[in-house]
């Protein structure tokens, strides 16, 4: 059993709701709502009942459950991702989103009693879109043991048939290749490959295997394959295809690119948007999510709903009568908003209502003598209550710029690992690494959370995860100048690597503007605009003191971009 932190942020007589009830969740004053989730976890832990959180905005899901993640880190917290991509639209979801819906619903359709997952989040959106019969998950995932006898040309057709690709090299999520005895699959719901090497027709070893240098790793036992797609690839559900699409559409079907590929056993890209055709009958959230589970709506779900589902409803009205890919019915595809709340209400039902920050302005004035004057003052108001404050950044870079700032105003913090750490310590004020977008506060026990958003003023957004390494270009990204510090090393995006030198005041035809100074390799200054600061990162590399300072005007930096790239190319 976890420990419980947040109890302080629900009533004491709150429990959770029955199926079928309905009622709002308001946290304690101060308490965000990230806090208020990790103390329904808490609640939802001591019944094992699962919980499905509904954002209505995208971004607030996954930002939530990022959240939810660091402040309760032994929760199982599944996302259903968008599959970012417009109904209709003529691509299909990138690999990664598919892989993760995957795994996610397959977590779902063995979830009783939450068996494997304690949170899911999910976006309005998401959640209305038409669903793959549990059945078909289920009965086209398949577990490989080692010892286990295979037939290699089976295994083969089981997985062309379950929409993987055969490759000469394995490196995405639905790929295999076989190679004599060897056989080499990315499964879908798998951050790594595996390795399987046969002595006839028993599997003698599976490891996990690096893609880039193609060796073999560590040693495991079993193996888990999902299918390749949301939909199936054999030839009854593609003959089901085609019978369901000459029932929906009028015309001769083999002037549809999507139909004719059907014929072929070939996916069109974007044939996601027909997934309904390929079955009997489809599912929806709902019925994935098991039968004692807690549904908490955040944000206005039926507007976000109805606005998506009018959308999609103004593009089909558009595409419908294109004889290569008529669009299918908005209704086919989505639930309307009544249809998503139908669906939910036989679950225990909360709405979230956000409680109003306590945390006052504490944004650093940078120009100011003491930059951090108003977070002190704070700090000060909340040692004089007996108050606790943990201050939060999102890097490491943030957070070292952060406690240097604190130093010169002989202000020490205890740097702590977690949120166990905080509350088990007894330091006045403590720093931790944290992706938390906005701070909090509690009164049982009296503490405050405070990030890098009240201190910087920034925004919350989205955290893109995927096509990119999303922990680096978070860390590299400055979003005010008060995060540096006279001689750090800094990234511009076309002149390269320099060291920031201060701010400087420069009189042009337009005026007195401010400028960052960064100083180049043989004395070369550079001056950015502070409207350019986009155009800077931090260097990131390990010794920050030996950074390699690139010259201006030699092409260094292009040459190492270049060469970069080359190499990313030859890898790929």
């Amino acid at each position: 059993m976890s420990e419980t932190f947040f109890s302080g942020v629900l009533d004491s007589g709150f429990n959770l709701p029955d199926a079928g009830e309905h009622r709002t969740l308001m946290p304690a004053q101060g308490a965000g709502n990230a806090a208020a989730l990790a103390a329904l976890f808490e609640k939802a832990q001591q019944k094992h009942r699962p919980i499905t959180v509904i954002c209505a905005d995208a971004s607030e899901a996954g930002r939530l459950s990022e959240e939810l993640g660091w402040l309760k880190p032994e929760a199982r917290i599944g996302v259903l991702p968008d599959w970012e991509t417009l109904p209709y639209d003529t691509m299909s979801p990138h690999e990664t989103l598919v892989s993760e819906r995957l795994e996610t619903l397959w977590k779902l359709a063995n979830n009783e009693k939450g068996r494997f997952l304690d949170v899911l989040f999910v976006s309005a959106c998401s959640a209305v879109f038409r669903l793959a019969p549990r059945s078909y998950i289920l009965s086209n995932t398949f577990f490989y043991k080692i010892g286990q006898k295979v037939n290699l040309d089976a295994l083969k057709t089981t997985l062309s048939q379950s929409g993987y690709s055969r490759v000469d090299q394995v490196y995405a999520a639905g790929e295999f290749s076989i190679r004599g005895s060897i056989v080499d699959i990315f499964p879908m719901g798998e951050v790594t490959p595996f390795r399987l090497d046969l002595f006839d027709d028993e599997i003698e070893s599976i490891r996990i295997f690096d893609p880039d240098s193609q060796r073999s790793g560590e040693a495991i036992d079993t193996i888990r394959l999902l299918p390749g797609h949301e939909f199936p690839m054999d030839e009854a559900s593609l003959n089901t295809f085609r019978v369901n699409w000459k029932k929906t559409f009028e015309g001769d079907p083999t002037r549809s690119v999507v139909y004719n590929d059907t014929l072929k056993s070939v996916a069109s890209a974007g044939i996601e948007y027909y997934l309904p055709l390929f079955f009997d009958a489809t599912e929806t959230l709902a019925d994935y999510l098991p039968s004692d589970s807690v549904v908490l709506t955040i944000g206005d779900i039926e507007q976000a709903v109805s606005a998506f589902f009018k959308e999609t409803l103004e593009r089909y009205t558009f595409l419908q009568h294109d004889t290569e890919r008529p669009a299918l019915a908005p209704q086919k595809l989505l639930l309307t908003a009544p249809d998503l709340f139908a669906g939910i209400n036989v679950f225990g039902r909360l709405r979230l209502l956000t409680a109003p920050t306590e945390i006052p302005d504490v944004s650093l004035e940078r120009k100011a003598q003491k930059p951090l004057a108003k977070l002190e003052n704070y700090l000060t108001a909340c040692s004089l209550k007996k108050r606790r404050v943990l201050l939060l950044a999102s890097g490491q870079g943030r957070l070292m710029r952060l406690e240097d700032l604190l130093q010169n105003d002989n202000r020490q913090a205890e740097h702590v690992d977690s949120v166990a750490d905080f509350f088990h310590s007894n330091a006045p004020v403590c720093l931790a690494q944290s992706p938390l977008s906005s701070g909090f506060t509690l009164t049982d026990p009296k503490v405050a959370f405070v990030t890098e958003g009240e201190i910087y003023q920034l925004k919350a957004t989205s955290r893109v995860r995927r096509r990119r390494n999303a922990a680096d270009a978070l860390e590299a990204t400055i979003r005010d100048i008060g995060e540096l510090a006279p001689g750090d090393p800094v990234v511009h995006a076309e002149h390269g690597i320099g060291r920031y030198v201060g701010l400087e005041t420069i009189e042009t035809n337009e005026g007195k503007n401010e400028y960052l100074r960064i100083d180049y390799d043989k004395g070369a200054k550079l001056f950015v605009p502070v409207s350019q600061l986009h155009l800077i990162g931090r260097y990131t590399g390990a010794d920050p003191d030996h950074a390699p300072i690139n010259t201006l005007g030699r092409g260094d930096w292009d040459k190492a971009k270049k060469k970069a790239a080359q190499k990313a190319h030859d890898t790929a």
